[in-house]
């Protein structure tokens, strides 16, 4: 996990802040079978705009299956079962997400309360189950592809809402003023989330 913050958060209130699963595929490579990188980048573009906030980037690959699941349920996706019903046919988690690192982390930082940008309602709630006020969530609107378009009706019927993956390359790349929050405390970084094994 890392933790990307631009201005002054150390003890922010209501700080701007994005909790986001890293997503190999979509965020590095580009793919189109889901929305995450158009999501980093409307995140990233929002904090950026507001001059300080926080990128949480989880190591939650897969909705927290992992990897090398992740191309497992790929292959099956491309057989015809959607994002959740690939999951549960291989036995794992339909979302196996842990945000309770997350809140770790923005404890770390002295921050207490967070304008979440999000369109899961989830992290809302694990969120406030782990002791951080979510003021309001602001969701992150990017618009659907046709080849993403399978995902995201099956993220909204699992209690996710989401947008779709765009080719646009992030806003903030080559800007100054984000720093990469080296050193945080060894609690805040201690809990792995939970894995199925691969």
């Amino acid at each position: 996990h890392l933790a990307l913050t631009m201005g002054d958060v150390a003890g922010a209130a209501r700080a701007l802040t994005r909790l986001h699963s890293q997503c190999l595929t979509g965020d590095a490579l580009h793919s189109v079978k889901c929305d995450c990188r158009a999501q980093l980048a409307a995140a990233l573009a929002a904090i950026a705009q507001a001059g300080r906030g926080v990128l949480a980037s989880l190591d939650q690959e897969g909705r927290g299956i992992g990897l090398v699941n992740k191309i497992r349920a790929y292959a099956l996706q491309d057989a015809g079962l959607d994002t959740v019903a690939a999951n549960l046919a291989l036995g794992l988690p339909a979302d196996g997400r842990d945000y309770a690192v997350a809140a770790d982390i923005l404890r770390a930082l002295g921050i207490r309360s967070v304008e979440l940008l999000t369109n899961n309602p989830n992290k809302v709630s694990q969120l406030e189950r782990a002791g951080i006020t979510v003021v309001r969530r602001l969701p992150l609107a990017v618009p659907p592809t046709p080849h993403s378009a399978g995902y995201l009706q099956a993220e909204s019927g699992s209690e996710v809402v989401r947008g779709a993956r765009g080719p646009r390359r992030a806003p903030w790349m080559g800007r100054s003023g984000w720093g990469l929050r080296k050193g945080l405390p060894r609690e805040a970084v201690s809990r792995e989330p939970s894995r199925a094994p691969s």
